[in-house]
Order: structure tokens, then C-alpha cells, then sequence
């Protein structure tokens, strides 16, 4: 048993030293008279027990306790003391020392102190013993039962006993049990309430969810705050996604066309152009193709029943050669594209394919026909030879077919004026232009507007930016909506930790009496708060998935709703969730962690 000697008082180690020489098997190893000298001793000899006092010069024995332990949690810590009052008594106990005596204390006692901390055991000097009695025993009996429920009986029957000072064999005896099973007790207590560096992640997870469900009811008003918070950031924050998505693709789509369409001037104050301006437009230095531009509604009057929130059904025109010169390629679900010169064919956007319910080789009828439509209400059949993927852009809702059979369609709307004066085959509603490699669209677009008569051709940056004005106000509004809910459910996780924190003032005076750390209590209650903010953002995550799909469904078809819930959204919700728990619990958690344990434990 090598045993070093830490006192400032010479004849108090002379005494010491004479005292410890006559214990068979001891060997002391060195003497400080500073508590440095007894840290540095210690690391270099790295003795069984250490006899610390508190009172030095420099660093106090409790420090040097402290850092000791930290540094070899195998040598066990004697404090041998004048100093009895609580703070001295628990201040050692949380630095990790296994045993506390009076300098008063009779040589017997001294002895059997120095051998019960050599075999792992606690020992406390009567007078102090007493004192941790009430502590433990008596004053917080109760509490400790509910800091510690996974405390067996024994293990709280050895632990009284400890705390009245008695030794191994006396345990053993009175509880009609082995010293072994007393140390191995011990041993488990000791992983469980001292310090030893250890974390145990599963007894802190049960122990986080007690704390929750301590105070049901206030724990769900707190949950439910920021559940109210994800779910409003979930449902906003989706229509914000959506809204987004649907810009982004429909810039990816009209991004590098130039729409062009009538000045209404002479015959074309109806609106319409002659296809014979697309040879003029052709000629204009940067264009590489013109196409005719056709747009007619493919549910006149409001035929179909699914509320909308994109755009309209339409029927347009397609050349196949467009698909050889747009950035933006249509990918295919089923079928396939249609010829230049079919008819009586169509390719259907996946939105507009789900209200008609129709797939590649069925026969649709375009346009549908409304309920209260005319008895002259002309309606085409035609078959379904395409369905494509879905783009979140305007070909969703397109119904493709080709020039001539989009000349026929508008040849049944048109005017009677119009019908006298031209044929509809040699008209157009506009035109659609690409340009060159490498040409500037937007000056282009000018120079269609000044070379060619009766056109005004629109820059494709000032159709971008009509879209992304669309959707930047909404965005703001929704995404600002969100947060303040979110804050106001951080401000309740703020008032359910501080009121937590009060009504368990005598639990955390008791676990840092028994050596749990202030960085442990702090991150105990962070976690705590953490949680709650995970449980209300998992609990709103998932009532915002279920509220939109139901939304959604509500409107007819889930894929043509308003909401888009994305990984990322998602993601987000959630960790904003964490972190408002987080930081929310940041005072709570401060105040905890900074308690004093003997005014803790004193409280009522």
C-alpha cells in the first residue's frame, strides 16, 4: 500500500509519517507540503492512496483533489481535515475524494481510513457521517429515490450505511451479506453517482425522458409550442418550396425562348398573326428557328373539377424540331414524342394526363367539353401516344400536338371576321424563337420588336423576372410567419426549463453533492431542452407531411397540389427545432450548472 502525504504542517506529517510506518504493508512514497507538490508527486509515484489536506499554500487540497483524480482515477483521496462544514465536506466529495476525517479523530479511526480507501471503500469521520446522513438518509431520502430509481434496495441500504461511517466487514455483517458483494455494490454506486469520467448514454436518455414526463401537462403545452412552430414552418415553408420549384423550372423552360406576339395593327387587331411573318422573323441576324405559337384552353369555361393552384390546361402547338433546340428537354414516362405531320395525336403533360385520366394509347377529347357548353361545341378525338415525367413547370399542364392540329383547333374559335378574311391555316396566335449559339437573347428580342412590323417580341429576362416577382413576396411572408411561431415556441421551452429548474433545486444539490460536474449538469439540461425542441420538431415534421398531403388530396390530385415538402425543408425544420431547444435551455441550463449544492440541498 504506497501512500503519499500531502499537509503543510511539518510536525503534522512527522506525526502522520510515524503513524502510517506502523500499519503492516504500507510504504509512504512522499510528502508535499503544497497541493502542486502533492499533484506533481502524485503523477510521478502514482501512489494507492493520498492523505490531503485542505489548507495549503497555492492550490487548496480540494483542487489538487480534483486534478488528481482527473489525472488517475485509481488513487484514492483521503481528505484529513479540520474543516467540518458543508461546503468544505461536499466540495471534497464532488473533487472525487473517497473519504473525509477530522484532524481530531482518534488513531483507530485514522487507521481504518486509510485501509478502507486502500480496498475502494468510502469513509467518513463520525461528525461528518452524520451530516451526510441527514443529507442522504434523511433530508433528501425521497429525492434520491426519484434522481436514482434505478438504485436497488441494497445498494441504498449500503449506501446509509456508508454514510454512517461504517466499514466493509460492519456492512457485510449487518446486512448478512459478503464483503465482495458489499465492494461490488460499492463499485456500482460508485459508476453511478461519483465521478469517474464515464458516460453512461443510456441511463442520461432515460433519465431525460423522466424529466419530460415529470410535469405532463406542461410538457405538452411546451411540446406543442414548437410543434405549432415546425408546423407552420412545414406547411408555409412547403407552398415556398413549391412555389420556388415551379419557378426555377419554368425559367429552365422559357429561359432561352422569345415569345412573339401581335402589335394589333390593321388585320391583326384581332390578335392574330400571319404565318408568313415567321420567313420576316427568320432573316433577323442571331435566329436560329421560328415556330408558330398556338394556345387554346383545354377545359373552356372551367371544365375540370381539381382546383388548381398552377398553371391552366392548355393545348399548344409542337414542332419536333423544337426539342433539338431548347435547353430545357422533355423527358417521357410512357410512349412517345409526336410527328411533325401527325394528326389526331397528342403527348400529355403528367398533370393534365391524371385529370383526364388517361395513358398512352387511350382516346381523349380536346377540348373537354364544359357541362353547359353550346349544342355547336366542337370537342376532337384524339389519341394519347405520349405521357411525360413531371417538370413542376408549364408542360405539366400542356397538352402537345402538332401545328396543323393546333390550326384546326383554332380554326374552330375564330372569329367570324377572321374566318372571312384569312383561313386558319394561315394564321398564328405568335411565334416562339430561338437564337443562335451564343447570341444575347434579349438584344435579339429588341431586334425582332425594330426589323420586323406588327410584332413585339418580349426579352426572355423580363419573363424570368415577372416570375421570380411572383413568388419572392410570398416566400418572405410565409418563411417570416414561420419563424416568429417557431421563437414563441422557444420563449416556452425558456419558461418550462426555469420552472423545471425551481422545482428541482434539492435534485441538482444532490447530484453535485454525490460529484456530478458543472459541465455535466450544464450539458444535462441542454440535452433536456435539445429534446424537447427534437420531440415538438418530429411531432410538427410529421403533422405537416400529413396536413399537405391531406390538402393536397382535398384538391383532387396530390401531384398538382400547392405544397412541395422537400429533404432539404425537412432537414431544416427539424434542426431549427434542435436548436431553438438548444439555445432556449442556454439560461436554464447556466443557472442549473452554477447552483450551490449545500444551499440546493437545504432548499424546501
Amino acid at each position: 500500500m504506497r501512500i503519499l502525504i500531502a499537509d503543510d504542517h511539518p510536525l503534522f506529517r512527522d506525526g502522520l509519517r510515524n503513524l502510517i510506518g506502523s500499519l503492516p504493508g504500507a510504504q509512504i512514497v512522499g510528502e508535499a507540503d503544497t497541493g502542486s507538490a502533492a499533484i506533481e508527486l502524485s503523477a510521478q509515484h502514482q501512489p494507492d492512496i493520498v492523505v490531503m489536506d485542505i489548507h495549503m499554500p497555492g492550490v487548496n487540497g480540494i483542487e489538487a483533489t480534483r486534478r488528481i483524480v482527473a489525472d488517475s482515477p485509481h488513487i484514492g483521496v483521503l481528505v484529513l481535515t479540520m474543516f467540518e462544514d458543508d461546503e468544505s465536506v461536499f466540495a471534497a466529495m464532488r473533487a472525487g475524494a473517497r473519504g473525509y476525517l477530522l484532524k481530531g479523530s482518534s488513531r483507530r479511526e485514522l487507521l481504518r481510513a486509510i485501509e478502507a480507501v486502500a480496498e475502494g471503500d468510502a469513509i467518513f469521520s463520525p461528525a461528518i457521517a452524520g451530516r451526510i446522513r441527514d443529507f442522504f438518509a434523511g433530508q433528501v431520502g425521497a429525492a434520491s429515490r426519484a434522481i436514482f430509481p434505478e438504485l436497488t434496495e441494497r445498494e441504498r441500504q449500503i449506501l446509509d450505511l456508508i454514510a454512517k461511517g461504517e466499514a466493509n466487514p460492519v456492512i457485510a455483517r449487518h446486512l448478512s451479506i459478503s464483503e465482495k458483494t458489499v465492494r461490488n455494490n460499492i463499485s456500482n454506486r460508485g459508476r453511478r453517482l461519483m465521478p469517474s469520467g464515464r458516460r453512461d448514454r443510456h441511463r442520461e436518455g432515460v433519465e431525460i425522458i423522466r424529466n419530460i414526463t415529470r410535469r405532463k401537462l406542461r410538457s405538452i403545452l411546451t411540446i406543442s409550442g414548437i410543434v405549432i412552430g415546425v408546423l407552420a414552418l412545414t406547411t408555409l415553408g412547403s407552398m415556398a418550396e413549391h412555389f420556388n420549384a415551379l419557378v426555377r423550372a419554368n425559367v429552365d423552360y422559357f429561359g432561352d425562348r422569345i415569345p412573339v406576339e401581335s402589335q394589333a395593327t390593321s388585320l391583326n387587331s384581332t390578335g392574330f398573326l400571319p404565318i408568313s411573318k415567321a420567313d420576316e422573323i427568320a432573316k433577323i441576324e442571331g435566329v436560329a428557328a421560328v415556330f408558330p405559337d398556338i394556345q387554346m384552353a383545354a377545359e373552356p369555361g372551367g371544365s375540370f373539377s381539381t382546383v388548381r393552384f398552377g398553371p391552366p390546361f392548355t393545348i399548344i402547338a409542337y414542332d419536333p424540331a423544337e426539342a433539338r433546340l431548347a435547353r430545357y428537354k422533355l423527358l417521357y414516362r410512357s410512349g412517345r414524342g409526336i410527328a411533325a405531320t401527325a394528326r389526331g395525336e397528342v403527348v400529355l403533360g403528367s398533370d393534365l394526363a391524371a385529370e383526364l385520366k388517361a395513358g398512352t394509347g387511350d382516346l381523349t377529347y380536346l377540348p373537354v367539353k364544359p357541362k353547359d357548353a353550346n349544342s355547336d361545341f366542337i370537342s376532337h378525338s384524339f389519341t394519347v401516344v405520349g405521357v411525360l415525367d413531371r417538370t413542376l413547370a408549364a408542360p405539366d399542364s400542356y397538352a402537345y400536338v402538332s401545328v396543323a392540329d393546333a390550326q384546326m383547333l383554332l380554326a374552330d374559335d375564330l372569329p367570324s371576321a377572321v374566318q372571312a378574311s384569312a383561313a386558319a391555316t394561315s394564321l398564328t396566335q405568335g411565334f416562339v424563337v430561338f437564337g443562335s449559339n451564343g447570341t444575347d437573347l434579349d438584344q435579339l428580342a429588341d431586334r425582332i420588336t425594330r426589323d420586323v412590323s406588327g410584332v413585339k417580341a418580349t426579352r426572355p429576362s423580363v419573363v424570368i423576372k415577372a416570375l421570380g416577382q411572383a413568388v419572392s413576396v410570398f416566400t418572405a411572408i410565409t418563411t417570416g410567419a414561420a419563424l416568429i411561431a417557431l421563437v414563441v415556441g422557444g420563449l416556452s421551452v425558456i419558461n418550462t426549463m426555469m420552472m423545471s429548474i425551481s422545482e428541482r433545486v434539492r435534485e441538482i444539490g444532490l447530484k453535485k453533492a454525490i460529484g456530478a460536474k458543472t459541465g455535466r449538469i450544464l450539458r444535462d439540461y441542454l440535452t433536456e431542452a435539445t429534446a424537447i425542441g427534437v420531440i415538438g420538431g418530429l411531432l410538427g415534421l410529421g403533422l405537416g407531411l400529413t396536413l399537405t398531403q391531406l390538402l393536397d388530396g382535398a384538391a383532387g390530385d396530390p401531384s398538382n397540389g400547392l405544397f412541395l415538402l422537400t429533404p432539404r425543408l425537412a432537414l431544416f425544420a427539424l434542426g431549427f427545432a434542435a436548436l431553438l431547444g438548444c439555445v432556449a435551455g442556454v439560461i436554464p441550463a447556466f443557472r442549473a450548472a452554477r447552483m450551490d449544492p449545500v444551499t440546493a440541498l437545504r432548499a424546501q
